[in-house]
């Protein structure tokens, strides 16, 4: 069976982050796995997708050094 990618981009969502994520790791999809692709977010996003990463091993976490738009989506 193939894996099936989440793809989640996110820039400065702190506020629905975890719900957003957590909808998606509740999936029972076998072989899932989840992208957070994270925009440069000058909020508390990034250090809230690092601890949603940490306990949940579905979930990677890729990140722009900077806001780069759609390009890096």
């Amino acid at each position: 069976m193939s894996k099936v990618s989440i793809i989640a981009p996110s820039f400065n969502c702190e506020a629905y982050v975890e719900s957003s994520l957590g909808s998606a790791a509740s999936l029972s999809e076998p072989d899932l796995e989840i992208i957070a692709a994270d925009d440069g977010s000058t909020d508390r996003t990034l250090p809230l997708l690092r601890g949603i990463a940490s306990d949940e091993p579905r979930v990677e976490i890729a990140r722009a050094p900077e806001r780069a738009s759609a390009v890096y989506a």
